[in-house]
């Protein structure tokens, strides 16, 4: 011990000076090392939260203009519903968009923007299927009139063909009178069958336009009511 004592004290200052100044240095670059390595991770946890923010608030962009999108489109089909024909419309592909967008804002919407979307759902399916119901009658009234339209064009082509007979008859100076009477006969009352038909065509042509234009009210004002909750939903968003 007494050995190791004196070695030590043998030892020139300048040695210990340059050990300590080492040791002091080393201790400063473990600390400046820690410290930036704090600040990288610092750093780079809040670039990983700022691009996070970032790529949500660019998903709920693309959501919400979706959505506006659709529902724009919904209320031209709700436009279109009121022309009646619904038979040649193909719903599913229609309705299928402003259902997806939708339900995709249930993903990225806040509460409210839920809310809201909940309600214009709500209304735009109730539309939909009271429109569809009001329109039963219509597409009654247009299988009504293409059979009253059938029927008469057959009746026409029957008429047209007595008729013909009836010219040929005379023409050629026919003195049957059996037979003329039978001619004049099925002319008459396919002729008088033709003015009922061509009367109840009117009378079902008027049910008609009455019932599209007051259809046509009706899809109006549904519409005007799905545009007020769309505008709630607007403000929803830019919230």
């Amino acid at each position: 011990m007494d050995n190791l004592i004196g070695w030590l004290i043998s030892i020139p200052n300048v040695v210990y000076a340059a050990v300590i100044a080492s040791l002091l240095t080393l201790g400063g670059v473990f600390f400046t090392n820690r410290s930036a390595h704090k600040r990288l991770i610092t750093q780079l946890s809040l670039e990983a939260g700022e691009r996070k923010k970032e790529r949500e608030i660019e998903l709920r962009k693309e959501v919400y203009l979706k959505a506006a999108e659709e529902m724009s489109h919904a209320q031209q089909f709700l436009g279109a519903l009121s022309n009646g024909n619904i038979s040649d419309m193909d719903m599913s592909s229609k309705l299928e968009g402003f259902f997806s967008a939708t339900s995709k804002m249930h993903i990225v919407g806040t509460d409210e923007t839920l809310k809201a979307i909940i309600r214009v759902t709500t209304k735009f399916s109730e539309s939909i299927l009271r429109l569809i119901t009001l329109l039963a009658p219509l597409d009654d009234l247009k299988i009504d009139i293409d059979i009253l339209n059938q029927s008469f064009k057959d009746g026409s082509a029957k008429r047209e063909y007595f008729l013909n007979k009836m010219t040929e008859f005379n023409l050629q100076c026919n003195q049957d009178a059996e037979l003329w009477g039978k001619l004049q006969e099925n002319f008459d009352v396919i002729n008088v069958d033709l003015l009922k038909k061509s009367k109840k065509q009117e009378e079902k042509w008027s049910q008609h336009n009455q019932y599209q234009r007051n259809f046509a009210i009706e899809c109006i004002e549904r519409i005007y009511r799905i545009i007020q909750f769309n505008c709630t939903c607007s403000y929803s968003y830019k919230e």
